[in-house]
């Protein structure tokens, strides 16, 4: 896969335009603002990786998240104050536009309903994307100056926040 494609989805584009034509219909200028992203494990090294919402810094964003990825949407939300909603993909077309609109049109954040959906900490984040790196349980425990069981208490938590049996579940064939 070429770079410039990675972590992109040619069906979740095209919808997304329809999406900003739907809402944005009589200021299409106001749709270049808003800036969607598809929360998909498929992609999770990719926003894992990069720190992609700090490009976006200048534009507002709507998270679309699977549910193994919505405690990593969670996180972000909390961390950058330009997520203004997350919205589960299970969702019918109409329920997310009718978020964007909400969103848009009062100027306040939308989080899941699910009150049972819980964000990764700042600690389990870090310990996942090591993890996704390759660095093994001793190495990560030496880096953060934790206990190795500390490292396996953080992966355990993070494999169920993102309801995988193992963390490693999360990287096996991606």
């Amino acid at each position: 896969m070429d770079e410039d494609r990675k972590g992109k989805n040619q069906f979740f584009e095209c919808a997304i335009l329809h999406l900003k034509k739907t809402i944005f219909k009589y200021n299409p200028e106001e749709g270049e603002n808003y800036f969607f992203i598809y929360f998909h494990t498929l992609f999770i090294r990719f926003f894992l990786k990069r720190d992609f919402l700090s490009i976006q810094k200048n534009k507002k964003i709507i998270i679309i998240s699977t549910t193994e990825m919505q405690p990593i949407a969670l996180f972000y939300y909390r961390s950058f104050s330009n997520v203004l909603a997350i919205v589960d993909a299970s969702e019918s077309v109409h329920s997310i536009i009718e978020v964007v609109r909400e969103t848009h049109r009062e100027k306040i954040r939308f989080m899941l309903a699910e009150s049972n959906v819980k964000a990764l900490t700042t600690r389990e984040f870090t310990i996942l994307l090591m993890i996704l790196n390759g660095s093994d349980v001793l190495s990560i425990a030496r880096r953060l100056n934790i206990a190795k069981k500390t490292v396996y208490t953080h992966s355990y938590s993070v494999a169920k926040k993102m309801g995988v049996r193992k963390i490693h579940d999360l990287i096996i064939f991606r």
